[in-house]
């Protein structure tokens, strides 16, 4: 996952529209190993206990997978030839406020909501 935020001056929706028509595309070039690739944009709502929106850290978590932890790693070798480099980063700072970025590896942990109630955890 990688956690961003949009470079300051951006409306969400000229975030968005330019991430789609413009960053999405150099991603899918230059990362041929991906397998999975999506953006998870995020819309401030007020808060049910207190009422109160906030500004979110980040406006979008992308996500993006990989066959192995080999692939991942070889992809990451890809995207420093110069090249894609130079192309991805220049984009980037259009678009991004790149102080703010966060790459991180996913651990899920679900729960299992028919035990969990039946164990009593809703009451």
């Amino acid at each position: 996952m990688i956690l961003l935020k949009r470079r300051p001056g951006l409306s969400m929706e000229e975030f968005i529209d330019y991430y789609e028509t413009h960053h999405a595309p150099l991603g899918v070039r230059f990362a041929p190993n991906m397998i999975h690739y999506s953006r998870h944009y995020l819309r401030p709502v007020a808060d049910v206990l207190e009422g109160s929106v906030r500004e979110p850290e980040y406006d979008v978590i992308t996500e993006v997978h990989f066959a192995s932890r080999e692939a991942f790693e070889e992809n990451g070798e890809l995207m420093q030839n110069p090249a894609a480099l130079a192309a991805l980063i220049a984009d980037e700072e259009r678009l991004f406020d790149r102080d703010k970025k966060s790459r991180v590896i996913v651990e899920d942990h679900e729960s299992d909501l028919v035990r969990d109630r039946a164990a009593g955890w809703a009451r």
